[in-house]
């Protein structure tokens, strides 16, 4: 219980700061939207499901990159930092909270996009769709969050924003919405190794129920989270001690 209450004291903190900020947040949650627009159209009208979950599993990288990149790296420098650091609550709590958070943006950023996909395309989604879209958001959740964390607990606060412009450009260019739909050429030997694609992939066969295809998906997807997990682990325990 007193885990529990810790991280909703600091989900609460995360909560007010992002209301408190909301002209970010809303650019935030909105940014993939827009290049869900803009790209889209290019698609042909069969792809334009698989499209729209795709651009919500970047629409969740987009959250994370923000909360536990740019956040993570920012917050090193604030004055209130010192004072965190001194608080008996272990690392996991704190990015346990924050997990929860980009778990609430990134359903939203969905709701969004899922919408913008039937007013502006007429995309119909079906149940079955919903239920991918929904499974799509913790899985990309638990995937990115490490990985952006580590980014925060190891870059600068001059040098975030261009590396999490890149990082995010990289994963949409790999993730084949730059090219109608269809992933780039030379990344063809290795898709099954790519975050994108193996959350897709999981996340519609436990749609479907078909335990045995997802298994391939989910395992990409652990061998992408648990070494970045315990890497942010070390980074951000050893940024608090600083």
């Amino acid at each position: 219980m007193t885990r529990l209450r810790q991280i909703g004291a600091f989900l609460r903190v995360d909560l007010i700061v992002f209301v408190r900020f909301w002209p970010i947040s809303l650019f935030m949650v909105g940014m993939t939207t827009f290049y869900f627009l803009m790209l889209t159209r290019f698609a042909p009208v069969s792809m334009q499901r698989e499209v729209t979950l795709v651009f919500i599993i970047l629409a969740v990288l987009s959250v994370a990159l923000l909360h536990f990149g740019q956040r993570v790296s920012l917050e090193r420098t604030e004055q209130w930092s010192p004072f965190v650091r001194t608080l008996p609550v272990p690392t996991w709590a704190k990015l346990a909270s924050r997990l929860i958070l980009v778990l609430m943006a990134g359903t939203l950023a969905a709701a969004l996009i899922m919408a913008a996909g039937t007013v502006r395309f007429g995309v119909v989604y079906d149940v079955r769709s919903v239920a991918v879209g929904i499974i799509a958001v913790p899985l990309a959740a638990m995937v990115f969050a490490p990985a952006c964390a580590c980014i925060g607990g190891w870059a600068t606060p001059g040098g975030i924003s261009p590396l999490t412009t890149v990082v995010f450009l990289a994963v949409t260019w790999s993730s084949g919405v730059w090219t109608a739909g269809r992933l780039p050429g030379p990344l063809a030997p290795v898709e099954f190794l790519l975050p994108v694609q193996a959350i897709r992939d999981a996340a519609t066969a436990i749609a479907w129920a078909q335990w045995a295809q997802a298994l391939p998906g989910l395992a990409v997807a652990v061998v992408w989270a648990l070494p970045a997990y315990l890497l942010a682990l070390r980074l951000n325990s050893v940024a608090e001690a600083v």
